[in-house]
């Protein structure tokens, strides 16, 4: 994912990044996000994508798959990475996406010939000339409603991170080999977090969070971030100011709960209320110590709606990020109900509020359109509540205004046609081709949420099988075989389980299926 001269390009391939999807730069979230501020974006179905920076299509292979009838150029200036995104392609078949080795500086294409185009974790590591040379291709490339999405560093909180950089650049600069500096920069900032004398204890405490934030982090992020030799931080208005030079406008962040003031404590909501979006944002920065924005511009010339109103739900499809655990809903009053959800709790008053939710805890974690979500909610309110058919009108508005408040909140995830999957395996299952070769190869794999999922090791002896040609019992068997290997070893009470009956291997599969079919990896 780099195109800084030469030693980068030879440090990206003794040192691949890794190649994953990032949830948030699939053109059905981004979409979304554009409809939400009043822009008709590019049906994702039949989109045409560019990505900045591919690596090996970790990112983008997945989409050219769920997205069959769309279009996907990627290019990445490391031989190494692009090779293996090709030998990936072509054993999946696809004949939607190119992935090319090319300098950023040198592409070219056609004026608006891309709806979305993609860029991310390359902005901030490559020099000037290759920034601009970014925003520049999204001025002519993009397609007159199109969209980039662009991830970077940003200050204030990268003047921190910068002081740690700097000491262990200095410090690994003189070992000779990628290795040896991953090594050496990791022992250092130990070393520093466990003996600092600063005069402050807050230069202290930087140390001693940065060191444990690097221990959980892999050798190549370790090494693109800190030790590459450009890495450029620069406040959000700046990056603006560049998009205004470009002839492109900020759309949105694509977490669209931080982008929002009302989210924040009253006393500070009430101070941003009467400031312009761009200085809010900037604000924001400054209160919260931001340090890494994932940012979506658009051409200077679209007009923007950014008051966002309940109506713009109706082009969205909608789900909850997780299960929520809920009291009993009593539909026929207006008392509130609890809904919990990852530590947090929200309240739904309106019995069709209330449907919703109930209904999308359901087929999580599935996404249902606005309009389909009404009609099931409402259906049930008119069964429990007794709500004449001709009232429904209201009580559409009524969730819309309710949806878009936990939309905001990030209680909600909104898409557009989102590729589709099952939440319980047929007698046949099927997942997709690029997570069955993922899971037989990698240990993980993308699901249909566009994540990237660790598998459990019996999952991954059997996600590989499931092409709709094994049935469970040629899957328990698959298992037996599996920890006769070795491959895996089952237990019973803590002991290792050395011939299985075919009950057990039974309850395995099926256990094993659920699971699958609940991270969203089953497509029948």
């Amino acid at each position: 994912m780099s195109d800084a001269p030469s030693p980068a390009v030879d440090s990206y391939d003794e040192v691949p990044y890794p190649s994953a999807p990032y949830r948030l730069t699939h053109p059905s979230s981004i979409a979304a996000l554009a409809r939400l501020f009043g822009m008709d974006a590019p049906d994702p179905a039949r989109a045409r994508v560019l990505e900045l920076g591919c690596a090996s299509g970790g990112n983008l292979v997945p989409m050219a798959q769920d997205l069959p009838d769309a279009r996907f150029l990627g290019i990445d200036l490391s031989a190494r990475q692009v090779a293996e995104g090709q030998e990936f392609v072509a054993q999946l078949g696809l004949t939607n996406i190119e992935l090319r080795r090319q300098s950023i500086l040198d592409f070219d294409a056609e004026p608006r010939s891309f709806d979305y185009i993609l860029c991310h974790g390359v902005y901030s590591w490559v020099p000037r000339p290759v920034q601009d040379k970014i925003l520049g291709i999204a001025a002519r490339c993009l397609s007159p409603a199109g969209v980039i999405y662009v991830s970077y560093n940003t200050y204030p909180g990268w003047y921190l991170r910068g002081i740690v950089r700097d000491m262990m650049q200095y410090h690994a600069a003189s070992f000779p080999d990628p290795q040896s500096r991953i090594r050496q920069a990791r022992e250092l900032l130990r070393f520093l977090a466990k003996t600092a004398q600063g005069r402050t204890a807050a230069y202290n405490q930087v140390l001693r969070d940065e060191a444990e934030i690097i221990d959980s982090t892999s050798d190549s992020y370790l090494y693109h971030e800190h030790l590459e030799t450009v890495n450029e931080p620069l406040y959000f208005y700046q990056f603006v100011e560049r998009l205004g030079t470009a002839g492109l406008q900020y759309l949105a962040e694509t977490d669209l709960p931080g982008m929002l003031s009302e989210n924040l404590a009253p006393e500070i909501s009430a101070l941003f209320e009467k400031t312009p979006l761009l200085r809010q944002e900037q604000y924001l920065d400054f209160l919260t110590n931001r340090m890494f924005r994932c940012t979506l511009a658009c051409r200077a010339e679209v007009a923007l709606e950014r008051q966002i109103t309940p109506d713009r739900l109706r082009q969205l499809w909608l789900a909850v990020p997780g299960r929520l655990e809920a009291e009993p809903i009593a539909y026929d009053s207006e008392e509130p109900t609890r809904f919990q959800e990852s530590g947090r709790t929200v309240t739904a008053k309106a019995p069709i509020t209330k449907a919703a939710l109930a209904k999308l805890n359901e087929v999580w974690p599935r996404s249902l359109p606005f309009d389909e979500l009404f009609a099931q909610a409402g259906e049930r309110i008119i069964s429990v509540c007794g709500v004449a058919p001709a009232d429904l009108e209201f009580e559409k508005l009524r969730l819309a205004a309710d949806l878009l408040r936990l939309l905001a909140r990030g209680v909600l995830k909104a898409s557009v046609s989102p590729p589709d999957f099952v939440t319980s395996a047929s007698p046949q299952p099927r997942a997709t081709l690029v997570a069955r070769r993922q899971a037989a190869t990698r240990g993980v794999s993308t699901n249909r949420l566009h994540r990237q999922v660790a598998l459990e090791p019996l999952a991954r002896v059997v996600l590989p099988l499931l092409d709709g040609a094994h049935d469970r019992g040629a899957l328990a068997q698959a298992i037996r075989a599996a920890n006769e290997r070795g491959d895996v070893q089952l237990r019973l009470r803590g002991e290792p389980l050395a011939d299985p009956d075919d009950e057990t291997l039974a309850r395995l599969v099926e256990r094993t299926l659920n699971e699958l079919a609940q991270q969203a990896l089953l497509i029948g």
